[in-house]
C-alpha cells in the first residue's frame, strides 16, 4: 500500500544501500510491511496508528538497512560506520583522482612537457594523493567507531523527512563536480601556482601568485578544499535540500570564508615580481590600474566570498521551499 509514512521509511532505509539493490530491497520492504499490516489488521483498513506500530517494530531505517551489509562488528570499521565510510571512499578517491588529473591536464596545456615526463609526474601525484586520502579517511572512521561517535540522529517514521520530489533533488553530478572542483582548486594552488600568470614584454610570463607563499599556507588550502568536499558530500548523501544540508552548508561556507580571508590577507600570496612588473608597465598610464593589481588578492577574495554567499542563499531558499512544499505520493 502507499502511505506517506511508509514511503518516507522505505526511502530512508534504501538510500544508504548500493544502487543495484535499492529497487529489490524497496519491493521486499513494501511486501514485508504489507504482510505485517495484514497480520495486524486483517481485512480492516490500517490506521495511522497501525502503520506507526508496524514501522516501530521494524526499527529505525538505519537499523533495517544495516542488515543488508555483511560487514561484521569485529572489523576495524564496523556498522553503522562502515556503510558511510564505504560511500565516502567511493566518492573521495575518484574525486581526488579527478581533481589531480584536471590540475595536471591544465598544466600540460599551459606548460607543455615531454609526454613521458608529464605522465610520470601525474602518476606519482595520483599514487601519493590517493594514498593520503585513503589513509586519512580510514583513520578518521576508525577513531569515530572506537569512540562510538554517532554519525546521524536515528529517526522514527514520524520524524523522517518527506520523500523529495523530482525537481527538489540535488543532482549527483552537481555534487561530484563540486568535489572535483574543490580538489582541483587545492592541487592547482598548492603544486601548480605558476599556471596563473600574466604575459608582459612580448611573451614573458610572470606568475601572479607566490609559490613560496602557497607552500607556507598549504594547511589553509587543504582545509578550504576539505570543507568544500564535506559540503558537497552531505548534499550527495541527502539528495535534497533540508535542515541538515542547510546547516552543514552554512557552517562549511562560513569556515571556508574565514579560511579564505586568512589565506589571502594573512600572508604574502602575490608574487613580488608580478607587482613590480605591473608597476613598471602601468605606472605612467593609470595609478588606479596599478592599485587594482596591487590589491588583486582583495578582488580574488571578493569573488570567493560572493560565491560562498550565493551558495548559502541557494541552500536557504531551497531548504525552506522543500520544507513548505506539499508532498504527495
Amino acid at each position: 500500500m502507499n502511505h506517506d509514512l511508509i514511503e518516507r521509511y522505505i526511502y530512508a532505509a534504501v538510500k544508504p544501500l548500493p544502487h543495484k539493490i535499492r529497487n529489490d530491497v524497496s519491493r521486499e520492504l513494501h511486501g514485508l510491511i504489507d504482510d505485517m499490516l495484514l497480520e495486524r489488521c486483517g481485512n480492516m483498513p490500517p490506521t495511522d496508528k497501525d502503520i506507526r506500530v508496524v514501522l516501530a517494530e521494524l526499527g529505525t531505517p538505519e537499523e533495517f538497512s544495516e542488515k543488508y551489509n555483511d560487514n561484521t562488528q569485529t572489523a576495524l570499521i564496523p556498522q553503522p560506520y562502515y556503510a558511510t565510510y564505504l560511500l565516502l571512499l567511493k566518492i573521495v578517491l575518484p574525486v581526488a583522482a579527478g581533481g589531480m588529473a584536471l590540475a595536471y591536464l591544465i598544466r600540460y596545456f599551459v606548460e607543455p612537457l615531454d609526454g613521458l615526463t608529464a605522465l610520470g609526474e601525474w602518476f606519482a601525484a595520483e599514487v601519493s594523493g590517493l594514498g593520503v586520502a585513503f589513509t586519512v579517511l580510514t583513520a578518521v572512521f576508525a577513531i569515530l567507531a572506537q569512540k562510538k561517535v554517532p554519525l546521524s540522529e536515528r529517526l522514527m517514521a514520524d520524524e523522517l523527512p518527506p520523500v523529495p520530489q523530482k525537481d527538489a533533488k540535488i543532482p549527483r553530478w552537481e555534487c561530484i563536480g563540486g568535489m572535483v572542483f574543490c580538489a582541483a582548486f587545492a592541487v592547482l594552488f598548492l603544486f601548480l601556482p605558476q599556471l596563473f600568470f600574466v604575459i608582459i614584454d612580448y611573451g614573458s610570463r610572470i606568475p601572479i601568485f607566490s609559490a613560496e607563499g602557497m607552500a607556507e599556507s598549504w594547511y589553509l588550502l587543504v582545509a578550504f578544499a576539505l570543507f568544500g568536499i564535506l559540503r558537497e558530500a552531505v548534499k550527495l548523501k541527502h539528495g535534497q535540500y533540508n535542515k541538515t544540508v542547510l546547516t552543514v552548508t552554512a557552517i562549511c561556507n562560513f569556515c571556508s570564508a574565514a579560511l579564505a580571508i586568512w589565506w589571502l590577507l594573512g600572508g604574502e600570496v602575490l608574487n613580488p615580481d608580478f607587482l613590480a612588473a605591473i608597476s613598471s608597465v602601468f605606472s605612467s598610464e593609470s595609478a588606479a590600474l596599478v592599485g587594482l593589481f596591487e590589491h588583486f588578492q582583495l578582488l580574488f577574495l571578493a569573488v570567493i566570498l560572493l560565491a560562498l554567499v550565493l551558495d548559502t542563499v541557494e541552500a536557504i531558499v531551497k531548504a525552506r521551499w522543500q520544507a513548505t512544499e506539499p508532498h504527495t505520493n
